[in-house]
């Protein structure tokens, strides 16, 4: 009775964290919670009435459980969703520290604007999460903090939006948050503090991306360290499931799309 609810209600957050369905993803999670707590009470209650199994039955039945569950939970995480926590500020104001965010797995092609996960390359074993601005065969070049892509510079357009508070500022220390469209979709960046972001026109190699954060003047990416592989890639952000701050829960972060 317990576990096929709770078999529909992982089916459906694994769908929706697939489908990027922020929503679903929210509400299966959510009734997840009740489920766990009446299965709990149920057996409680039930094993005053019920006579046990033997020993060799229950054994055999609590490791198939687990071995069907760990294959399940490894199947999920290599090849469909998985969900990181974002550590730093570097793509500010799109992803903030604490973020909680669901990963769909790569599939199909990366395509500019995209927000993905990856190995980084100069030390495979640690996750970066950066955008994607230019693609394999694609020349970039950064002058004074405009982005040209094959030699047409993104569009770029004030916002009202304020910067969020990543850090104490000096009070001369300026920060702008600004609308960029690239890859046909537009995202917000944050431009702050004094940084030579000047950067020549460089071809992107085959099989390679070109990656930079949102926090642009915070954050080390391929202008600093280089190309991205594909091998390296492990997929795309999808939305953010949960946020818990220095300062406590963002509950208006939960449910947000990342573009």
């Amino acid at each position: 009775m317990w576990t096929i609810p709770a078999i529909i209600a992982e089916t459906a957050m694994i769908v929706a964290a697939w489908n990027a369905w922020s929503g679903l993803f929210v509400v299966a999670g959510i009734l997840m919670i009740p489920l766990v707590i009446g299965s709990l009470v149920d057996t409680f209650v039930a094993s005053s009435s019920i006579a046990a199994p033997p020993f060799r039955r229950a054994l055999v039945t609590v490791l198939a459980i687990f071995v069907c569950e760990r294959a399940a939970l490894y199947g999920v995480r290599n090849w469909l969703i998985e969900s990181f926590a974002i550590p730093s500020a570097a793509m500010a104001p799109t992803l903030l520290a604490g973020d909680r965010i669901m990963v769909k797995k790569k599939v199909g092609d990366i395509r500019r604007g995209d927000i993905v996960v990856f190995r980084y390359p100069p030390q495979p074993s640690i996750n970066f999460i950066k955008r994607v601005m230019a693609l394999a065969g694609d020349t970039i070049e950064v002058r004074a903090n405009d982005v040209f892509v094959n030699g047409i510079a993104l569009t770029q357009s004030p916002s009202a939006e304020a910067c969020p508070r990543l850090k104490a500022r000096l009070p001369a220390e300026e920060c702008r948050v600004i609308h960029e469209q690239s890859g046909g979709r537009t995202h917000d960046i944050i431009l702050e503090g004094l940084f030579n972001s000047d950067m020549a026109a460089i071809k992107v190699p085959a099989a390679n991306v070109f990656v930079m954060g949102d926090n642009r003047n915070n954050s080390k990416d391929s202008r600093v360290w280089g190309f991205v592989p594909a091998e390296n890639l492990i997929g795309t952000a999808a939305f953010i499931w949960l946020s818990l701050g220095p300062d406590g829960a963002h509950l208006d972060r939960v449910g947000q799309h990342l573009r």
